[in-house]
C-alpha cells in the first residue's frame, strides 16, 4: 500500500492490532509535516528516517512499545525522529498533544512525560503556562521525590504516575499553604499511581483535592497510609487499592465520602476492615476484597443495606462471616465468596432471593445450608458457579437424595472440584429451559450427564479433568456421545469437540 505523495498529515487512531510502520509506504511522502499516531498498543516501530526527512511534528500518546523505542537517546527508534523539530526542541522526555496557538499564548489538550527522565526531579515550569492541559502522565523518573515545589498545570484533571522509584509522596506534608493543591483550585479528578516501590503517603491532608473522584493505587510496597489526617476527598466515588501489604488504614470513616460508588482492596496483607460509615454512602454499587488475610468480616453497623450491588470476598484466608443482616440488602445482584475461610457460614435468615449471580468456593457449610434453604428461592439466579472443595459427602448434582432442585432463571453453570461427585441428577436439570452453558471441572468420579432432554437449550459445554465422563463423551463412540451431539460448541481436556477441530 503506498500513499498519494500530497499528503501533509497523518493521523493514525485505535489500531489495537498495528505492530508495525512499512516504510516503502511512506517513501513518496516529500510534503508529509505532521504524522499523529494515537492508541496503538502492539506498535513498535516506525518507517525508516528517511522516510520522515519531511516532518516537523510528530505526535504520539498511549503507545507503549513505541514509546519505550523513543526514548530520547536511547530508544531503537531515537534515531529516527531526533532530527524532527518538535521532538528535538522539547525539554527531555516530553511530547505534547494537540497544541494550538490562541493569541500568543499556548494551549494544550494532554500532555504525556515518557519514561527514564532522569534528571526529572520537577514539573517544567513551561507546563504551567499550558491552560487547557487536562491530562498528563510521568514514568521512570528516579529523580522525583515529591511535587512540593511544583505548581500543577491549572486544568489538569487526570494525572498518572508511574515506576517513579524515589518518589516518597505526592505532595509535602509541610507545604500545606501550596495554592494549587489547595481545595479551592485543584481540579484534578483521577489520580493513578503505579509501581513507586518508595511511596509512603499521598498527603497530609485528606482535602488536598476535593474534586478527586478516582483514587488508584497499585503495588506501592511501603504505602502506610493515604492520608495522614485519615480523610478522603469528599467528591471522592472509585476507589482501588492494590499491592499496599503495609497499608493498614484506608480511612477513619466515610462520613463525609457520601458519593463513593465502588471500593476495591486487593494484596493488602494488613487491612483488617473497611471504615465506619458505609451505611452512610448515597451510591454504593460494589465492594471487593481479594487477597486480604487479615479481614476477618463486615463491620455490621456500617454496611449499606439497600444501595450495595456487588460484594466480594476473594483469597481473604481468616474471613469468617458473612453479614448476619445479608438478606435485607435489597439491591444486592453478586455475591462472590472465593477461597475463604473453611468455616464460614450460610446466614441464619438465608440469602436475598434478587441475587442474579452466585459463586461460592471452600464454603462447605454454605453449600451444605444452602442446599437445605433451597437453591430454586433465588428465582432470580442467573450465573451459578460453585467449588465443591470440602463438600467429600456429595454424590450427585443437584442432590438427589433431598430432591434439590435448580432456579429456572439459571442460564450459566459451572462446578469443580466435587472429589466424590459420580453423576448429574437429571430431575433437577428438568426447569432449566434458558440454561446455555455448563462447566465441568475436576470431578474425578463423575461419569453422567443429565439426560439429553434436560440439555436442549444447552449452546457451549465445557469438561476438563474428568477423565470418566471424558471417556463417556468420546466422539460417535461414548456412552455419553448421544446427549451432547446436538450442542454447537463443546471443548473436552481444552480440544475442541464439536463443531470439530480441523487437523
Amino acid at each position: 500500500m503506498t500513499l498519494p505523495p500530497p499528503l501533509t498529515s497523518i493521523r493514525i487512531e485505535n489500531f489495537e492490532n498495528l505492530e508495525y510502520m512499512c516504510s516503502k509506504g511512506f517513501q513518496h511522502l516529500t510534503s508529509l509535516q505532521q504524522l499523529q499516531i494515537y492508541v496503538c498498543p502492539k506498535l513498535s516501530s516506525l518507517p525508516e528516517k528517511d522516510m520522515l526527512l519531511s516532518l516537523k511534528s510528530l505526535h504520539i500518546y498511549d503507545c507503549p512499545l513505541l514509546e519505550e523505542g523513543c526514548r530520547r537517546g536511547k530508544g531503537r527508534e531515537w534515531s529516527k525522529i531526533a532530527h524532527i523539530p518538535s521532538v528535538r526542541d522539547k525539554q527531555p522526555g516530553i511530547f505534547l498533544i494537540n497544541c494550538p496557538v490562541r493569541a500568543g499564548a499556548m494551549s494544550v489538550v494532554a500532555c504525556q512525560l515518557l519514561q527514564d527522565c532522569e534528571m526529572l526531579n520537577r514539573l517544567p515550569e513551561i507546563l504551567h503556562a499550558f491552560t487547557f492541559l487536562s491530562r498528563m502522565r510521568l514514568k521512570g523518573c528516579p529523580g522525583l521525590v515529591c511535587f512540593a515545589e511544583s505548581n500543577f498545570p491549572p486544568a489538569l484533571k487526570e494525572l498518572g504516575i508511574c515506576t517513579c522509584e524515589n518518589l516518597q509522596y505526592l505532595v509535602d506534608e509541610k507545604e500545606n499553604n501550596n495554592k494549587s493543591m489547595s481545595s479551592n483550585t485543584c481540579v484534578l479528578e483521577r489520580l493513578a499511581i503505579m509501581d513507586c516501590p518508595s511511596l509512603i503517603w499521598l498527603s497530609s491532608r485528606g482535602d488536598m483535592c476535593n474534586r478527586l473522584q478516582c483514587l488508584i493505587v497499585h503495588s506501592c510496597p511501603k504505602l502506610s497510609s493515604l492520608f495522614l489526617n485519615a480523610k478522603l476527598p469528599v467528591m471522592l466515588k472509585h476507589l482501588d487499592i492494590s499491592g499496599c501489604p503495609v497499608l493498614e488504614c484506608i480511612a477513619q470513616d466515610f462520613h463525609e465520602t457520601v458519593d463513593l460508588e465502588s471500593i476495591r482492596i486487593s494484596n493488602a496483607e494488613n487491612i483488617k476492615s473497611l471504615p465506619r460509615g458505609l451505611d452512610k454512602l448515597s451510591h454504593p454499587q460494589k465492594i471487593e476484597f481479594d487477597g486480604c488475610p487479615s479481614l476477618v468480616s463486615f463491620e455490621e453497623s456500617g454496611l449499606p443495606t439497600t444501595k450495595l450491588r456487588v460484594l466480594k470476598s476473594l483469597n481473604c484466608e481468616n474471613f469468617g462471616a458473612l453479614p448476619k443482616c445479608i438478606n435485607s440488602f435489597t439491591s444486592l445482584r453478586e455475591l462472590k465468596v472465593w477461597e475463604c475461610s473453611a468455616e464460614l457460614r450460610f446466614p441464619e435468615e438465608g440469602f436475598p432471593t434478587n441475587f442474579t449471580s452466585l459463586k461460592i468456593s471452600n464454603a462447605p457449610r454454605i453449600y451444605t445450608s444452602l442446599v437445605e434453604w433451597g437453591f430454586n428461592r433465588l428465582t432470580s439466579l442467573q450465573t451459578l458457579k460453585i467449588d465443591g472443595e470440602g463438600c467429600s459427602h456429595v454424590v450427585s448434582f443437584p442432590e438427589e437424595g433431598i430432591g434439590m432442585m435448580l432456579p429456572p432463571s439459571l442460564t450459566s453453570i459451572r462446578i469443580q472440584n466435587f472429589r466424590n461427585l459420580e453423576y448429574m441428577y437429571s430431575k433437577g436439570f428438568q426447569q432449566l429451559t434458558s440454561l446455555q452453558q455448563l462447566a465441568i471441572n475436576d470431578c474425578p468420579r463423575l461419569t453422567s450427564l443429565p439426560e439429553k432432554d434436560m440439555l436442549l437449550s444447552l449452546e457451549r459445554l465445557y469438561i476438563h479433568h474428568c477423565p470418566l465422563l471424558e471417556e463417556g463423551c468420546s466422539r460417535c463412540k461414548g456412552r455419553e456421545w448421544s446427549k451432547i451431539a446436538h450442542i454447537p460448541y463443546v471443548r473436552i481436556q481444552g480440544e475442541r469437540v464439536i463443531p470439530r477441530e480441523l487437523d
